[in-house]
């Protein structure tokens, strides 16, 4: 997460374990993720982290986040079975 180039220069002492989904993707080209489990714990960090960053719950990213967390780990469940 660039959090000077996103203009959230407060990101990283909020956040203490960024990740995006940029970064996900080049683990995945890179071969890093060892088990299913490792990538969808780096998917529901990026809705945490989003969460998190943006507390307010009336605060449309944090209902956005909270709503695909949903629908991922429903899709996941339902290729995986975890």
């Amino acid at each position: 997460v660039d959090a000077v180039a996103l203009g959230i220069p407060q990101y990283h002492a909020v956040i203490r374990e960024p990740m995006d989904f940029s970064t996900i993707r080049d683990k995945i080209k890179r071969g890093e993720y060892a088990t299913y489990e490792a990538l969808c714990r780096d998917v529901r960090l990026v809705f945490h982290n989003a969460v998190t960053f943006n507390a307010d719950p009336t605060n449309p990213v944090h209902r956005d986040a909270l709503a695909l967390a949903d629908i991922f780990d429903a899709k996941f469940h339902a290729v995986v079975g975890a």
